[in-house]
């Protein structure tokens, strides 16, 4: 039974003791479950103005959330086919900045259900919201969405979309084969933005689409190395590179 416990442990996390050495690096404190298929959001660990102001906004989106699946499920009675749920990873737990994904998929009635995806991403240092302007070059972050309770701040810089596209499309044509995605991405919809420290680098997503080009909402990565040449802040592209090599993320199980 030990055996077969180790082998499962390396099999799924690929090494115990680093994800364990992980999760007590990590700024995060992560709970149980809200209610079924509800998953929490994490709470930074610190006690420090900067901690309760992240805690602050944590707070307030999972009130928010609670508010929509609420409102969602209420219409259950007259449709046995709606439901609510949402999961959160943390591709960044530190040391200097945080990043998390909540996805929600739902379905309140209607033609079809809603599938969302949004990032936040908190400076450690000041207890709020990435300002991508401070820390991205004026040729990637502008122009901009301000952050929303419900949205962080999303870029609109017709020279990263341009790029995103290119990337997006390539992406899914060798994933899987898959059309074109070029030309349905050259379209307004913004970008969001967020940090990967698994995959290393600086996560871009478009958000926005029709519903029915929402399959080409490819997840693009720009690397450390792309980062440095366009001129992105220097203590961002160390804190993903320092969060890539001590494992200082969380895919959470759901």
């Amino acid at each position: 039974m030990r055996a077969a416990a180790s082998l499962a442990c390396l099999t799924l996390l690929a090494a115990c003791g680093r994800s364990t050495e992980a999760d007590a690096q990590s700024a995060l404190t992560f709970s149980p479950d809200l209610a079924e298929r509800f998953a929490a959001l994490p709470r930074v660990k610190a006690d420090s103005p900067q901690a309760r102001a992240i805690n602050a906004r944590l707070d307030l989106r999972d009130a928010l959330d609670r508010e929509s699946r609420s409102e969602c499920l209420a219409m259950k009675p007259e449709n046995d086919n709606v439901e609510w749920e949402r999961s959160v990873e943390a591709p960044m737990t530190g040391p200097r900045f945080i990043s998390l994904l909540i996805t929600t998929n739902s379905y309140c009635g209607g033609a079809h259900g809603n599938g969302e995806q949004t990032s936040m991403t908190f400076d450690l240092s000041t207890g709020e919201t990435i300002d991508w302007s401070t820390m991205l070059p004026q040729t990637m972050a502008l122009p901009r969405y301000e952050a929303t309770a419900h949205w962080p701040q999303l870029l609109r810089s017709r020279s990263l979309k341009v790029w995103y596209g290119q990337q997006a499309s390539e992406q899914r044509r060798q994933d899987n084969g898959e059309g074109d995605c070029a030309e349905v991405l050259l379209g307004d919809e913004p970008l969001d933005a967020w940090l990967d420290a698994e995959k290393g680098g600086l996560a871009l997503r478009v958000v926005g689409l029709a519903y029915a080009a929402s399959a080409c909402a490819e997840t693009v990565l720009m690397s450390p190395s792309e980062l440095r040449q366009r001129g992105v802040a220097a203590e961002l592209v160390t804190a993903i590179e320092d969060a890539h090599r001590d494992g200082r993320w969380r895919r959470l199980p759901h």
